[in-house]
């Protein structure tokens, strides 16, 4: 009876029927293709900025989310069963908020997360993390590219919030995230990358 945005839509691997989607504080899940909902972190209605992504794992087939709270306050969510949420929510200094979350294709526990600030990753599902690039400029981590053929090869772009123009920036790892090489293309003016795919 009330109106709630979606800002993200998963459909779980093995079950095209069971989908998951992200509000304004929850993350809802359908088990008939989209025509019934039922919250299964926070409820409906809530006051915050938004829960703007939702993954699962196509390996270990736990859900991944994470957005922003009421307090520009940037949090990670992670379940196995729908009922229980692991939940991080000092990984990044705030204000921040999480916008993508990429998986490896060469572990199960290795997981890259991008949020305003700064890139992570964890290779233990998210026991310990570490900073893989931190962007003084708060820069949005949106897109994160793996190649399967290569999967040490790690890339990532992102956008800075502001009015003026920016180049279209790549950084690229060839050590899983150790290091990386910075390439700007200023021709393009207004570039900064709001996604990534790799094929």
């Amino acid at each position: 009876e009330f109106t709630e945005p979606i800002f993200d839509l998963e459909a779980h691997p093995e079950n095209n029927d069971i989908l998951y989607a992200t509000g304004t504080s929850v993350v809802a899940k359908s088990l008939n293709g989209g025509s019934t909902w039922s919250p299964v972190y926070g409820d409906w209605g809530g006051f915050a900025t938004g829960v703007s992504v939702v993954e699962i794992n196509p390996m270990g087939k736990e859900i991944w989310a994470g957005g922003q709270g009421a307090i520009e306050n940037g949090f990670l969510l992670r379940s196995n069963d729908d009922m229980t949420w692991d939940e991080w929510n000092d990984l990044v200094e705030n204000p921040t908020v999480v916008k993508e979350i990429t998986f490896s294709d060469k572990a199960t526990t290795e997981v890259f997360v991008g949020f305003e600030g700064a890139l992570l990753k964890t290779t233990d599902g998210g026991e310990t993390w570490q900073t893989l690039i931190e962007s003084e400029q708060n820069r949005f981590y949106f897109g994160i590219g793996l190649r399967e053929q290569n999967p040490s090869r790690v890339y990532t772009g992102g956008w800075l919030k502001t009015p003026d123009p920016q180049p279209l920036t790549i950084f690229i790892s060839d050590n899983g995230g150790h290091s990386w090489d910075e390439f700007s293309f200023p021709g393009e003016s207004y570039g900064g990358i709001l996604d990534l795919q790799i094929t």
